[in-house]
């Protein structure tokens, strides 16, 4: 699953890995984003639920239970992490990108 939390709005997104072709979006969820002001949380119990509503729209489109997220981060200090490729022969055709 990719997340994108955004000031306005949260989006989730949901993709199954082609056989080396990509990926084929199966699922997407949104929410308006609540709780971030500038890319800054400042509820996090409403950003929370924001991102709570995009997952369970994905998830529910997706006719998946999501149990973990690539996570898209913007502001002042965004956070960097490792992302694995989905053409890396280590993740099989088939996966879900959850």
């Amino acid at each position: 699953m990719g997340l994108d939390v955004g000031t306005s709005k949260v989006t989730a997104v949901v993709g199954e890995i082609l056989n080396g072709d990509g990926i084929d979006i199966v699922g997407i969820g949104a929410a308006e984003s609540r709780g971030i002001r500038r890319g800054v949380v400042v509820n996090l119990e409403a950003a929370v639920d924001s991102i709570k509503k995009a997952v369970e729209e994905a998830e529910l489109m997706a006719g998946v239970e999501i149990d973990s997220v690539h996570l898209a981060l913007s502001g002042r200090d965004p956070v960097k992490t490792h992302v694995a490729d989905p053409a890396d022969d280590a993740v099989p055709a088939g996966s879900l990108i959850a």
